[in-house]
């Protein structure tokens, strides 16, 4: 079985004030935005498809203050394997491959994308969903743990909530289901303020 996906990703951030060199407010406003274009595509193999391989490929395009930045060929690549039952899956991947090398240019200041490592696992006993997974960047030391928790309290409406230790802070959201379209809500509380993410989806 293949499947082929293309998707998009804006995250804005309410405008903030711009300082000078000694932190005072300039009366400007800084804007931030990213925007990421992705093309998906997954295969199964196996007797009982039990085990899947999938890579996106990434077009991301960001704005900082007056600087702009257009980065292309970025490379995530995972594999899953899933138990008999479908009640347990493993998951291995590599976030933000660079196949340029480009990162993200600012002006003349280019910063490497963070290039992670992240292995996890889920089990699923109607109605919950358990998972939790570990993150390990290439250029930082840092360890991330996330888990999760996802509950069918009736037919075509998820629950959900989330921990992560690198920020110690909690998540929540929802997802509802109408036949092949999906929608997803998301809120993850950040330093910059509450990020809100919302997703529809839809399977052909």
């Amino acid at each position: 079985n293949s499947t082929l996906g293309i998707s998009g990703t804006y995250l804005y951030v309410t405008p903030f004030d711009r300082t000078d060199m000694l932190g005072d407010a300039t009366g400007e406003k800084n804007k931030m935005s990213d925007f990421a274009g992705i093309i998906s595509c997954a295969r199964s193999f196996g007797k009982n498809n039990d085990i899947s391989l999938g890579v996106n490929i990434k077009t991301l395009v960001s704005q900082l203050g007056d600087y702009n930045s257009l980065t292309f060929g970025i490379i995530d690549v995972g594999t899953i394997y899933k138990s008999p039952d479908n009640g347990l899956k493993l998951g291995l991947s590599l976030q933000n491959f660079e196949l340029f090398g480009m990162g993200i240019m600012f002006s003349e200041i280019s910063d490497p994308l963070p290039i992670t490592l992240n292995s996890g696992l889920s089990y699923t006993q109607k109605p919950l969903t358990v998972m939790a997974d570990i993150g390990y960047p290439v250029y930082d030391s840092t360890v991330n743990i996330r888990a999760g928790i996802e509950l069918t309290p009736i037919e075509n409406l998820c629950l959900r909530g989330g921990y992560k230790s690198q920020t110690e802070s909690f998540s929540g959201g929802f997802g509802l289901n109408f036949k092949e379209f999906h929608f997803d809500y998301a809120w993850v509380p950040n330093d910059i303020g509450d990020l809100h993410f919302i997703t529809f989806s839809a399977k052909f």
